[in-house]
């Protein structure tokens, strides 16, 4: 039985007006929001964790990583169980060609999603047993001992052609886009330790920011994600109440940038922006977390009950 811990993060950024991002986290479909969970993953049960990155214009790649990720969701539940890792592999290409004509189509029947696409990356659990899929350059990373590895390969022309002068975002291999599609299926079980932790994200921080200095941040703050937790604790003992952050919501701004400033490896106003924002995220997601504290009147009100 594996106890997973999960922290969702998803915000369109300071250059784009739409989020074309969706992720699939174990049956939900997130976009635009933060979200916490833990939970004990049971024998048998069927976990997913996924980042889709649609591409086509304003509404055309939100439309597709929803697609993408909607599909996967029907195909994990719909799986069938006892499945070998040959067969399994083949239900994920029957999958991959599925999805990719599904996207392909809807963009023939309405022009504006025409020419529409989406990568998709991530993780998920059959029978006991953990499997990567990969389609794009979208990226899943291991983070063990200090050490950040990239798992994903990227389907980009400039990993295909060592060219380092093509723009990085340039795919040769998408859903929806081209003429096919194909993913890279990676069984991650016997790969897998307690400490593990795992990063799925779009081109949209890996662009922005080095593998060096996403591990140097997973280095530096690693229990920054722990704030709702810890919050949430601190509220059950009395000593934290929603009203208390709420107040002081300005002050735990101007701390949050202080701290990324510090722990940046860089001190561009770009990479300061990519730390703080999820940081400040989890802040606000600690406020809905906990209970505001109970006035006089609401335990008067109580007793009145009992």
């Amino acid at each position: 039985m594996l106890l997973l811990k999960c922290q969702l993060a998803s915000d369109m950024g300071c250059i784009r007006t739409n989020n074309e991002d969706m992720i699939l986290f174990n049956g939900g479909l997130y976009r635009d929001e933060t979200y916490e969970q833990k939970f004990e993953l049971i024998p048998q049960a069927r976990f997913t964790a996924f980042v889709a990155d649609g591409m086509g214009g304003h509404e055309g790649g939100e439309f597709a990583s929803e697609l993408a990720t909607q599909a996967f969701d029907r195909f994990i539940t719909d799986l069938p169980s006892d499945l070998s890792h040959e067969a399994l592999s083949g239900e994920i290409k029957n999958w991959v060609n599925e999805t990719h004509a599904l996207i392909t189509n809807k963009g023939v029947e309405l022009p504006q999603y025409e020419g529409m696409g989406t990568t998709f990356v991530g993780m998920f659990s059959y029978e006991e047993r953990i499997y990567m899929v990969n389609i794009g350059d979208s990226r899943l990373y291991r983070y063990r001992g200090g050490i950040l590895k990239q798992l994903s390969s990227d389907h980009s022309m400039r990993e295909l052609t060592g060219d380092m002068t093509t723009p990085s975002n340039v795919i040769y291999n998408s859903l929806g886009a081209g003429t096919s599609a194909f993913a890279d299926f990676t069984e991650l079980t016997g790969q897998l330790l307690d400490e593990d932790l795992f990063l799925i994200c779009s081109d949209g921080l890996s662009d922005m920011l080095t593998d060096d200095q996403i591990e140097e941040v997973l280095h530096q703050e690693p229990t920054a994600f722990e704030l709702p937790l810890v919050t949430w604790l601190l509220s059950l003992l009395g000593l934290v109440h929603k009203s208390f952050l709420r107040k002081y919501r300005r002050h735990a701004l101007v701390l949050i940038v202080i701290i990324s400033a510090i722990i940046t490896p860089t001190g561009d106003p770009f990479t300061l922006t990519v730390v703080s924002v999820p940081l400040y995220l989890l802040y606000e997601l600690s406020i809905l977390m906990i209970k505001d504290k109970k006035t006089d009147a609401d335990e008067t009100d109580e007793e009145k009950e009992e």
